[in-house]
């Protein structure tokens, strides 16, 4: 049960991620 609660949180990270990177404010900090 653990491993689906971190697959679940990654997958969550993982969108997270993508609209951050997503996000214009990425072009001033890159």
């Amino acid at each position: 049960k653990n491993t689906e609660n971190y697959m679940n949180n990654l997958v969550k990270n993982t969108k997270k991620v993508s609209n951050f990177f997503k996000h214009p404010s990425i072009n001033y900090a890159a």
